[in-house]
């Protein structure tokens, strides 16, 4: 049996943090970086946190580097690192929480380290751990939050631990828990909101639980659940954001419901929404991110909806576009496409790379400030992308790693980035 997202197409990053980006501030001593700069080489996969992010090299080996605060890095210290610094070797999968991280190494073992505020490490403590501590084994998938986490066995078996005021365990209480809990069986997929969570069933059946704020549990209600509920059948992935969630069904159906303040729910309203609806069909894959939602259709064409800055609408002032709350082509000849906070990036099938949206950071890697409503190309032979919030991360086809945008506690891991803030009224360039 394989545990694993199903239709993998598209991708949101810091699924759990909010952002406010102070009208013009710059940084110009390092931390601002408008083109792609190259990291390192023989990367297999990338992962951003809140302020840190992790890399697995081809031979196993765990790489990390950016905030530190927490001990989020596992290096044995507190403190931040511009440039990647070894962890571990042996790692299979890698996923950075908003302070915490969690890997799966080879024999599939499950460790964790960071922050342990609210037991997210799920070590029997609430005491933060600067380097790997072993949790468990036996372990498929894990899906770190912002105060919890949340895992899959190998057997097919959920479990839980960490803050549970919302439910968002499932475990039937509202007490949180510094070990893993055993939640349900023949789970799949699991997605992590900010305090609700999401599961497919090896029967593709979805099942919600946790906070209901802006009926994001689809459930019928606006009443939090802190046991699993069943939503619908034939589910093959399912996206989770802070307020809204998609859905595709094996039918190639999209489906959404939660929070529609900018048109996220691609309804044609505003309107919040507790029970799924259906927005399109013939898709391959979706994602929802910060306002936005995206389809990739099985003909190659990405759809998005929501928030205009990342879409790409017309755009009406230096920092506003016209939000949409219908469906929009937005692209052709699609294969892998990522947000950020209100800006997208897509890989095209030739693996081309190109980003629209707002750049106030240089977070779409086209050398300059300026926000875009148009698709801007970056840079070719592109396998893999990750959009944070203000920085993005690339994979290219030969195994290098290549960072641009915020750098901030040196995050892209070029060896610049020492967290001064600096305000300016320097023209975009």
């Amino acid at each position: 049996m394989k545990y694993a997202q199903k239709n993998i197409g598209l991708v949101f990053t810091a699924a759990f943090l909010l952002f406010v980006v102070a009208c013009d501030t710059r940084r110009y001593d390092g931390t601002l970086i408008k083109t792609p700069v190259k990291v390192m080489d023989s990367v297999a996969a990338v992962s951003a946190g809140g302020g840190h992010t992790m890399a697995v090299k081809t031979d196993g080996s765990l790489w990390a580097w950016g905030d530190n605060r927490n001990g989020q890095l596992g290096n044995g210290t507190l403190i931040n690192s511009n440039i990647p610094v070894k962890i571990m070797d042996s790692v299979a999968v890698v996923s950075a929480g908003t302070r915490h991280t969690m890997a799966i190494k080879t024999d599939d073992s499950l460790w964790a380290w960071g922050d342990n505020s609210n037991g997210q490490l799920g070590d029997g403590t609430l005491i933060n751990s600067n380097i790997p501590v072993k949790l468990m084994d036996s372990v498929a998938a894990v899906s770190p939050g912002g105060n919890y986490t949340m895992a899959i066995k190998t057997d097919g078996s959920l479990w839980a631990w960490g803050d549970n005021s919302n439910g968002q365990l499932g475990d039937g209480t509202l007490t949180g828990s510094n070990i893993p809990v055993k939640v349900m069986d023949s789970v799949a997929v699991v997605s992590v909101g900010r305090n609700y969570t999401m599961a497919i069933k090896t029967d593709d059946s979805l099942w919600t639980w946790g906070d209901n704020s802006n009926g994001v549990l689809g459930n019928g209600t606006s009443t939090s659940s802190n046991v699993p509920v069943k939503i619908m059948d034939s589910v093959v992935n399912v996206s989770s954001y802070i307020a809204h969630n998609v859905a595709l069904k094996t039918d190639g159906s999209v489906w959404t419901w939660g929070g529609n303040r900018t048109g996220a729910l691609g309804d044609g309203t505003l309107t919040d929404r507790n029970v799924p609806v259906k927005i399109i069909d013939s898709a391959a894959s979706v994602s929802a991110g910060g306002d936005i939602t995206m389809a990739l259709k099985t003909d190659g064409s990405l759809w998005a909806w929501g928030v205009g800055h990342a879409i790409g609408g017309r755009q009406i002032s230096d920092s506003e576009f016209i939000n949409y709350s219908i469906p929009v082509k937005i692209i052709d000849s699609a294969a892998f496409a990522s947000a950020g906070f209100h800006h997208t990036t897509v890989i095209k099938t030739d693996g081309s790379l190109w980003a629209r949206g707002v750049n106030r950071n240089g977070q779409l890697g086209d050398g300059t400030f300026i926000n875009r409503a148009g698709f801007v190309k970056i840079m070719d032979s592109v396998a893999y992308v990750s959009a944070g919030p203000l920085h993005a991360m690339a994979i290219k086809t030969d195994g290098s790693l290549w960072a641009w945008g915020d750098n901030m506690n040196g995050r892209l891991g070029n060896g610049n980035g020492n967290g001064m803030t600096t305000s300016s009224n320097i023209s975009e360039k």
